[in-house]
């Protein structure tokens, strides 16, 4: 049983690395390589096809309440394999689709599921099995979504090229199969004693429904109301998340100064190189000098990168390859950085209710980025405009942030 204990909490690990990759790292890494040929083959603008994504956030939104209450009560395996079942189904019925619509229908149920299936049940699963090298466990998950966009998006670019989007979307859809559904059918356990063991580096009574009582301080209906902390994480993450939403429009930007689309999707796998680096980097660094001095270096890089995007048509191609890459930093804190923000802030005690309404946040704000680039583009045939506001958001959370860091000193669990 011993030399199961060290081993097993890896395993759920690698589970959860290969549903990161497939759930997380493709379904939103992925699809702005898709707005332009989608756009053009069923002649409309860039914003309408974009806006299929805000469907898509706003319906994670409304079920991310749900899916963190839920977690607890449904047997894991049937909860997340429904969810990514969802996402690959409502993939691959993309590939079918010739009106707009139906584009939005399929936003939906991937909106659905990946509620379900990505960041907040991966976190929770982490914070079960692991007590020791916690920051380092969710770096190693979460870095597996870029290594996904980065092999994926020239890989989906190539057969958009070659084949046309309608094989792309299929391919798509396999390989989050493959990916995400393995692991959670044979490996995956809500909590270690569920199978007799220990989290990493505790003991046998921690992190199972016994050792996790309610808490008197943070009760679900009062949550949003009584924590001012709340509502400055809630606000943070809805700005830096609309700053996150221009990755998928990184393609298009290239394009339209003048770089190939080959450019595009390599800058955008660039990000992603960035983004794994960061979140490598992240969990150990904060282990180390703490989420908000880690958040604050990222996001500095992420505004330089920004800044950087306003010249890639003159700057040359290793200058732009060098923003994609500082801006990719920053895109590493969404995955990695918020779970530990949170976690830091307000503990484990109720963790998936407090960060399934930070995952509303995120949602909302990364849904209203997507089609306000598209169609600030439509309207004035430029991202410019759009990353100045963008650069705006990020340089606002920026300052949230250090407001945040000043008000908590130490992990607390309803009063700021």
């Amino acid at each position: 049983m011993q030399n199961k204990c060290s081993y097993y909490p890896w395993l759920v690990l690698l589970a959860c690395c290969g549903m990161v990759a497939g759930i997380s790292g493709i379904i939103p890494n992925c699809t702005g390589i898709f707005f332009e040929p989608v756009a053009n083959s069923l002649q409309v603008g860039r914003g309408d096809i974009s806006f299929y994504f805000t469907i898509f956030g706003l319906a994670g939104a409304l079920c991310a309440p749900f899916a963190g209450y839920i977690i607890h009560k449904i047997n894991i395996k049937f909860l997340l394999s429904f969810g990514i079942l969802l996402d690959v189904i409502a993939i691959w019925l993309m590939s079918l689709y010739h009106n707009i619509w139906q584009f939005y229908l399929s936003g939906f149920l991937l909106g659905c599921g990946y509620s379900i299936s990505s960041q907040m049940a991966v976190s929770v699963l982490i914070n079960n099995w692991f007590h020791k090298r916690h920051g380092l466990a969710m770096g190693i998950t979460m870095s597996c979504s870029s290594i996904s966009a980065i092999v994926m998006n020239p890989v989906l670019n190539s057969v958009i090229t070659t084949t046309g989007w309608r094989a792309a979307y299929r391919l798509e859809a396999l390989v989050i199969l493959l990916l995400a559904l393995p692991g959670v059918l044979f490996v995956i356990r809500m909590y270690p004693s569920d199978i007799g063991l220990a989290p990493y580096g505790g003991t046998m009574d921690m992190y199972q429904p016994a050792a996790l009582p309610k808490s008197k301080n943070a009760p679900l209906r009062k949550i949003p109301a009584l924590s001012r902390a709340f509502l400055l994480v809630l606000t943070f993450a809805f700005l830096y998340s609309i700053s996150m939403s221009f990755l998928n429009h990184l393609s298009g930007h290239a394009t339209s100064v003048g770089l190939t689309s080959a450019m595009g999707a390599t800058m955008i796998s660039v990000a992603m190189a960035g983004a794994f680096a960061g979140k490598l980097c992240m969990g150990g660094l904060s282990d180390h000098i703490g989420v908000m001095k880690t958040f604050s270096l990222f996001i500095g890089a992420g505004i330089i990168g920004l800044l950087g995007f306003l010249a890639i048509g003159t700057a040359g191609k290793y200058l732009s390859i060098l923003f994609a890459l500082l801006y990719g930093l920053m895109y590493a804190c969404l995955l990695v950085g918020m779970p530990l923000l949170v976690r830091s802030i307000f503990g484990d005690t109720q963790f998936s209710i407090y960060y399934s309404y930070i995952g509303i946040a995120c949602s909302i704000g990364y849904a209203m980025g997507f089609p306000l680039v598209g169609y600030t583009y439509d309207a004035l045939d430029s991202y410019v405009p759009a990353i100045i506001g963008i650069t705006c958001c990020t340089a606002i959370s920026l300052l949230l942030l250090q407001v945040l860091g000043r008000k908590v000193k130490k992990p607390f669990h309803g009063k700021a």
